[in-house]
């Protein structure tokens, strides 16, 4: 991109004032729709991250939604893997995370003979903002400043669920690891780790066990990181991510 759109540097100061996002709604999402192509995709995208949790408040949801799925067409690392045996796709992020997304196969509902109508679901949304946000963090394209990363909490809030929840602070541990503040990256870790491992989920406690060692060795704590070193690689081996995951661990 040339140089930024005067309507994308006016988003970046206003974004958080709902009246000024609702006048400019219709021109952003024209602006977003026609950069998602070329050098002006990534632009586009972060503009997109900036609006996106207070255009999903709007009447025209369904709209915004398919703009974002395309968004992250043209961004994602990979195409998502989508299990034999279901439709929860996972996306691969930068050989490093990876987010599930959770079954929405009951957003879909028959309609008689008619087509089959889909509902659109909050926490579809927050997926794809949430996996949106760590392919351009991973690429060194967002700066991940404490009031970005207060936002995210924020819309996670308005999703209120609970896997959400912990997803989110599973995240936030590789952003503060790879930003060097380990002992903050320590703090949501273990927070992701204790509920996931309660729910017996493989694939994020793997997740979060490697959270947990890259923060402790951050922290100097060399035995409490080979610990954790070594439970994530067990629990690695279990996914089918073995030969991808932590292969480029901080």
């Amino acid at each position: 991109m040339e140089a930024p759109n005067t309507l994308f540097v006016e988003l970046e100061a206003n974004y958080n004032d709902p009246e000024w996002v609702t006048a400019h709604t219709a021109d952003l999402y024209v602006l977003i729709n026609s950069g998602l192509k070329g050098d002006s995709t990534t632009e586009a995208v972060k503009a997109l991250l900036l609006v996106y949790p207070h255009a999903v408040q709007q009447q025209d949801l369904k709209r915004w939604a398919k703009l974002a799925n395309k968004a992250l067409r043209s961004i994602q690392d990979t195409k998502p893997y989508i299990p034999d045996h279901g439709q929860c796709a996972e996306h691969l992020i930068a050989n490093r995370f990876v987010l599930r997304r959770l079954d929405h196969m009951a957003n879909v509902r028959q309609t008689g003979r008619r087509r089959r109508r889909v509902r659109i679901n909050p926490r579809e949304l927050f997926e794809t903002y949430l996996i949106m946000t760590m392919v351009l963090f991973y690429r060194d394209a967002l700066v991940m400043t404490q009031q970005r990363i207060n936002e995210i909490l924020a819309f996670a809030r308005t999703i209120n669920h609970t896997h959400i929840y912990f997803k989110t602070y599973q995240a936030l541990a590789y952003i503060y690891n790879q930003q060097a503040n380990h002992q903050q990256a320590l703090t949501y870790a273990n927070l992701s780790y204790n509920y996931f491992d309660a729910q017996g989920d493989v694939l994020e406690r793997a997740l979060s066990a490697q959270a947990l060692a890259d923060a402790y060795a951050g922290l100097n704590q060399s035995s409490e990181a080979a610990l954790w070193r070594d439970a994530a690689a067990n629990l690695i081996l279990q996914t089918r991510y073995h030969d991808q995951l932590g292969t480029a661990s901080v």
